[in-house]
């Protein structure tokens, strides 16, 4: 699994942030939150990450804090592949939902 990442900034774009780590390009799915606080390109940032990994697709979502990845984790458990965290508000919802 790939747990985090930490590299610079190459591309924000609608729902992702595209982290360069060692030469290599990840392309991150990320929540509004994220995207909201992300720097601009040139600039460095680290990343809570969790893969999903399917027959057909390998998926990376980026979180700003382990809580978060945490939510997640626990959502996509119950919820299998229905979880979009790229939603805007998602994680507002979530916790509003989930009562805290």
């Amino acid at each position: 699994m790939i747990s985090s990442l930490r590299g610079t900034v190459q591309r924000v774009g609608p729902g992702n942030i595209v982290v360069e780590v060692g030469g290599v390009g990840f392309s991150v799915a990320v929540p509004a939150t994220v995207l909201e606080d992300s720097p601009e390109a040139g600039q460095s940032i680290s990343l809570y990450t969790r893969l999903i990994v399917r027959a057909d697709s390998l998926s990376l979502y980026g979180f700003g804090s382990p809580e978060q990845r945490q939510l997640f984790e626990s959502l996509a458990q119950s919820l299998g592949s229905e979880v979009r965290p790229t939603e805007r508000g998602f994680l507002d919802w979530l916790k509003d939902a989930l009562g805290g």
